[in-house]
C-alpha cells in the first residue's frame, strides 16, 4: 500500500473518531410563543474511503500516479424534545424507544419543575409576611 493511501486513511480515520465521540446534538434553545423548547437528536454517520494507483497508460506526466475518492452521509434523528413555559417542563419522546437520555431528561425536569415549585412557595411565603 502506497504511503498516501496510508495517510488518507489515517487521517480520516482520525476525523471520524473525533467526530463520532459526540453522537448526541442538543440544539439551541427555540423560543416561541412565552415556551422554550429543546430537542437533543442523535447524529448517525457512514463513511467510505477508497483509494488505489493508477496503471501507466492513464497517468500523465503532472500528475500523481494516485486515485482517491471520500463518502460521508451524515443523519440527524430527533429522539427527545424538551419544553419549558411558566407552568412546566415536559419531555416528549419523538423516537418510542426508552433510552437513557430519555430517563435523565426526565429526572432532570423533574428536579427543575420542583425547585421552581420551591421558589415559587419561598417568593409566596415572603409576600405573605411583608
Amino acid at each position: 500500500m502506497s504511503s498516501d493511501i496510508e495517510s488518507i486513511i489515517k487521517t480520516t480515520l482520525n476525523n471520524i473518531n473525533s467526530i463520532t465521540e459526540n453522537e448526541k446534538l442538543i440544539s439551541s434553545t427555540i423560543k416561541y410563543e412565552n415556551s422554550n423548547y429543546l430537542a437533543i437528536s442523535k447524529l448517525n454517520m457512514n463513511f467510505v474511503v477508497g483509494g488505489g494507483d493508477l496503471e501507466k497508460k492513464f497517468r500523465n506526466v503532472d500528475t500523481k500516479p494516485f486515485a482517491g475518492a471520500a463518502y460521508v452521509n451524515l443523519s440527524l434523528s430527533p429522539q427527545l424534545l424538551i419544553y419549558e413555559n411558566d407552568d412546566e417542563i415536559k419531555s416528549i419522546n419523538l423516537n418510542g424507544v426508552s433510552s437513557p437520555v430519555n430517563d435523565i431528561a426526565s429526572v432532570v425536569s423533574n428536579i427543575i419543575t420542583n425547585i421552581k415549585g420551591v421558589k415559587e412557595k419561598k417568593c409566596s411565603n415572603e409576600k405573605f409576611h411583608d
